[in-house]
């Protein structure tokens, strides 16, 4: 019987000390959260900041360039959107730019990641050739297959002005990525991942972006059209005075020189024979 008893009270003992472990974890869980919110949120309780870095358009902002590929601007407004593909030679440089907007301020933005060689709607984590940028860290490049010759990523501060939405001077971060490709790639997606210091992730897919080609495979850029200069309308000498210019500075057609009346200094425009006769006779 005593026996017994000690077996049930070790019994309650041990659910007791699983229960006060469960509350200390628990504890320790919900403190840690209340102190990351306290310092990154500005010291208050509840969600500051939900909203994600973000590329988009459809954002209070309306970005209309969010990703901009070789120039094509295109406006972001879901996690998948199709765009036309940009196809690019093997040794040609390809610019990327992603215009990022973060609600609190550009360094709030902790992670911004590029990634490519994905096809259909392989994730992110099927990646294995991407660039990321974070904040005061050297750029990071993984290429695994060798498909980049040279990476370089560029960041800077711009201004976002829509006075459709009465935004005025908000700062956002424009990351201009030029990328030389050393051998083909097959038509890939290009996705982006970005998040802030609170963790808040945005991803977005521009399907069937880009697509490298060998080297002499695209046919040459059409040059644009250079129109012939046309020969300089000049007036006559009289119409010329006659809208007041100097009589020094009356000019002549192409083929002609001036030649000044000795008695009257009012100029003429005579061939090269002719200005030499008259040159004789005390022209000048």
């Amino acid at each position: 019987m005593h026996t017994k008893n000690i077996k049930k009270l070790s019994k309650f003992n041990n659910n007791g000390i699983v229960a006060a472990s469960i509350l200390a974890v628990t504890s320790i869980l919900l403190l840690s959260a209340f102190m990351f919110q306290y310092t990154y949120g500005e010291g208050k309780t509840g969600c500051s900041n939900c909203v994600a870095p973000s590329i988009r358009g459809d954002t209070f902002l309306g970005l209309d360039n969010g990703f901009t590929i070789q120039g094509h601007g295109y406006k972001i407004t879901s996690k998948t959107n199709p765009i036309s593909t940009e196809p690019v030679e093997v040794g040609k440089n390809v610019q990327i730019k992603l215009f990022v907007y973060e609600d609190l301020k550009p360094s709030n933005i902790v992670h911004v990641g590029l990634y490519m060689n994905l096809h259909g709607i392989q994730e992110v984590d099927s990646s294995d050739t991407y660039i990321v940028y974070e904040r005061n860290v050297a750029v990071k490049v993984v290429d695994p297959h060798g498909f980049f010759a040279n990476v370089t990523v560029t960041p800077e501060i711009k201004k976002v002005n829509n006075p459709t939405l009465s935004v005025q001077n908000r700062d956002a971060l424009e990351l201009t990525y030029d990328i030389t490709f050393a051998k083909p790639m097959q038509k890939s997606n290009i996705m982006v991942t970005l998040w802030d210091f609170q963790l808040n992730v945005e991803t977005d897919r521009m399907s069937d972006a880009l697509e490298v080609v060998a080297a002499g495979t695209l046919p040459p850029l059409p040059q644009p059209m250079v129109e012939p200069m046309k020969e300089k309308e000049i007036a006559s000498p009289v119409a010329q005075l006659k809208s007041g210019v100097e009589p020094q500075n009356v000019e002549c057609k192409v083929g002609l020189q001036k030649a000044m009346k000795p008695s009257s200094d009012i100029p003429v425009c005579v061939k090269p024979a002719t200005l030499k006769i008259l040159l004789q006779r005390g022209w000048r």
